[in-house]
């Protein structure tokens, strides 16, 4: 932009010439710095980035989101950055970044960026009941069908540090994955347009039609798992497509081997989703069960009700209420 406004400038007579130098000047000044990493992005924020990454033609978005279950909270509790956020990233997973309009100044909506959210957090920061509640509208409106969920099956432990040599070979080899990722980034042909071919699209439409199968039959008792599959081919062609461009960046039909790819990888994802709809915040009994094993454990004499009433959330009850009805089949 520097070469391209000076040069113009240059052709100029000397005092438009100083006037255009002038206004280059102001222009570039306009212009932000780089920054690879942002902290606590809001929208505005994102959107300048946006800018210039549309004006220059080069780059892409990525938002990393470490505390998930925070940014739910803070929305929960009103803060108008988070709110505003979290409610664009569905726009922002199209490929379209909206303005926020401010006065006295001109904005316009920017499409076509390539932006991707990871989002993550200990899911038991999602079980308190308003944030619960807030992510399954979040994911029932609109998140579900556009996102990836993932979440352990099973538990496994904690593996252990390992070895000063370990680290630095994985470190390495991350560097060697960066590199090779911006290569192929930089080889795609600049608005490449990729086509599926025609046995990659009758296997996206056969598996449309086999969600709608499943939509038909979860929806009658899992709305948000049923809107997610309704939704997931979308996905699915998204994905086909970044495993065929990582394959040969520059071949714009995308084969019907990244579509079944693209497929197997969400089979055996989608579970996830119904393991994360189906866990839950500890009920007043569960917390009553799990404070009288406590105490069973390391009783020296009888407990007094008055004791467990002080220490049990019964907010749901009386206390004589919950007491005549949980805490002999407790004991």
């Amino acid at each position: 932009l520097q070469s391209e406004l000076y040069a113009k400038a240059a052709q100029l007579e000397t005092k438009a010439k100083r006037e255009a130098e002038k206004q280059a000047e102001e222009q570039l000044n306009k212009i932000r710095a780089c920054n690879i990493n942002i902290s606590d992005a809001t929208l505005t924020g994102i959107y300048y980035e946006a800018e210039q990454i549309s004006k220059t033609g080069y780059g892409a978005l990525c938002i990393k989101l470490t505390e998930f279950g925070d940014m739910v909270d803070a929305a929960i509790s009103g803060d108008a950055n988070a709110k505003e956020l979290l409610g664009k990233l569905k726009d922002m997973a199209d490929g379209s970044i909206e303005a926020k309009i401010i006065a006295g100044e001109v904005r316009k909506n920017i499409y076509g960026i390539p932006v991707i959210a990871i989002m993550c957090c200990d899911y038991g920061s999602l079980l308190k009941p308003k944030s619960r509640a807030y992510l399954e509208n979040y994911l029932s409106s609109g998140i579900a069908r556009r996102a990836f969920t993932y979440i352990p099956l099973e538990q496994k432990d904690i593996n252990k540090p390992t070895s000063w040599q370990e680290r630095e070979k994985a470190q390495m080899r991350a560097m060697e994955i960066s590199n090779h990722l911006e290569t192929v980034f930089d080889s795609i042909p600049y608005n490449m347009v990729c086509e599926f071919s025609a046995g990659a699209k009758s296997l996206i439409n056969e598996f449309e039609m086999q969600c709608i199968d499943e939509f038909n039959e979860l929806y009658k008792y899992d709305e948000i798992s049923a809107k997610e599959v309704k939704g997931s081919f979308w996905k699915i062609s998204k994905l086909a497509v970044v495993y065929s461009v990582l394959d040969n960046p520059t071949e714009r039909l995308v084969d019907k081997k990244y579509v079944e790819q693209a497929i197997k990888f969400y089979r055996q994802i989608q579970p996830c989703l119904k393991v994360l709809l189906s866990k839950r915040a500890p009920s007043e009994v569960d917390n009553l069960n799990t404070f009288m094993l406590q105490w069973a454990k390391k009783a020296r004499k009888p407990i007094k009700s008055e004791e467990i009433r002080k220490a049990i959330d019964y907010k749901s009850y009386s206390w004589k209420g919950f007491r005549d009805e949980y805490l002999p089949t407790t004991l």
